[in-house]
């Protein structure tokens, strides 16, 4: 798919794809699962980094596991703000797309719906919904109580926590992420990287699954500051196509795994 640049995605996949403008490099941002502080150091680092021309992705899983999920969305947009706060920036030029843990967000607001909530639930917790739980007031232990108690229970229970969830001015945040962003050539798919946040730089034509760590066909080099941020830069080693075909693979994985739990 070729976009010229500046162009929104008019496709009946446009509220699921984001649309670059032509970038000189794409800053790819990885799992943040609520590490605030360390986001905050990667944002830091990242703002020496930026040039004109650069575009900003955030590959997804802000949510879940860590202790500052709230803070880590207000930074995220925030930082948003500052990019789009620079000459000659428009609104595409960031794009902030859903991972694994916003899809069982979305699904945990919709529990009652599940065939087999119980199940479901403490599938989710696995993963690290519980931090999420915690960051809207509610817990694990009053989830899997609902749950067990039956569908108006776990109804009231989800309505308190979509309130809450509301009340903290993030719901527009979770309605407007996508599912993949695109250049004019290529994808950059979210990943569900488990390492913390990380930051890679690509030339738009390739593509980058947001991993984490060990991007095939990308020469990482050390971390850019001191203290561990997890920003990391990359260079290409050419057009090999197992970046992108991994980062297709990863998509169908959550894809398929969000439509169980849809159909449970």
């Amino acid at each position: 798919m070729d976009k010229g640049a500046g162009t929104r995605d008019t496709t009946p996949h446009g509220t699921v794809f984001a649309s670059l403008r032509k970038a000189e490099r794409v800053w790819a941002v990885a799992s943040i699962h609520g590490e605030a502080h360390r986001l905050r150091r990667l944002h830091s680092a990242l703002r020496e980094k930026l040039k004109p021309g650069d575009r900003v992705v955030y590959s997804g899983n802000a949510m879940g596991h860590g202790p500052e999920i709230g803070a880590v969305i207000d930074e995220i947009m925030a930082f948003r703000r500052y990019v789009l706060a620079q000459r000659n920036a428009l609104v595409f030029d960031v794009a902030i797309l859903r991972g694994a843990q916003e899809e069982m967000w979305q699904k945990t607001l919709q529990l009652q719906f599940a065939v087999n909530p119980s199940e479901v639930l403490d599938w989710m917790l696995d993963q690290g919904v519980g931090a999420t739980l915690e960051a809207y007031g509610s817990d694990a232990d009053e989830a899997r109580t609902a749950a067990r108690t039956g569908t108006m229970a776990i109804t009231r229970w989800t309505s308190n926590l979509r309130s809450a969830f509301q009340a903290s001015g993030h719901q527009a945040w979770l309605s407007a992420l996508k599912h993949a962003a695109l250049t004019r050539k290529t994808h950059c798919c979210s990943s569900a990287g488990d390492c913390g946040p990380t930051c890679r730089w690509m030339p738009r034509t390739t593509c980058s699954g947001g991993a984490a760590a060990g991007l095939t066909g990308f020469r990482t080099v050390p971390d850019l500051q001191q203290g561990g941020t997890g920003l990391r830069s990359a260079t290409s080693r050419g057009s090999d196509r197992r970046p992108y075909d991994n980062a297709r693979r990863r998509l169908r994985v959550r894809r398929t795994v969000a439509g169980r739990l849809h159909n449970r």
